[in-house]
């Protein structure tokens, strides 16, 4: 195995410009989500949330700033309550 070098996970994935998508079940959760993701606006990385208005119908809105997507900044939206689904865009 031959590797022309090492870095670490959380930098190459914030270079990468990876983004999520977070699916919330109700507005309720956007103060808490604003905390989890005020530490990382140095990034790459799209956020988009998606909220259902009911059984047919949901929004989707890409927030203006890009973030550093790192595992502790993915961690803490994990732990968010109403925070249903994350996915990697």
């Amino acid at each position: 195995m031959n590797a022309v070098g090492v870095s670490d996970l959380d930098q190459a994935v914030a270079r990468s410009g990876a983004g999520l998508k977070v699916h919330i079940n109700n507005e309720d959760s956007l103060d808490a989500l604003k905390r989890a993701l005020d530490g990382g606006k140095q990034g790459r990385g799209q956020v988009r949330l998606v909220l259902d208005i009911d059984q047919q119908q949901s929004v989707e809105v890409a927030l203006a700033s890009n973030y550093l997507i790192s595992a502790d900044m993915r961690s803490a939206i994990e732990s968010v309550p109403g925070v249903l689904d994350i996915r990697d865009i």
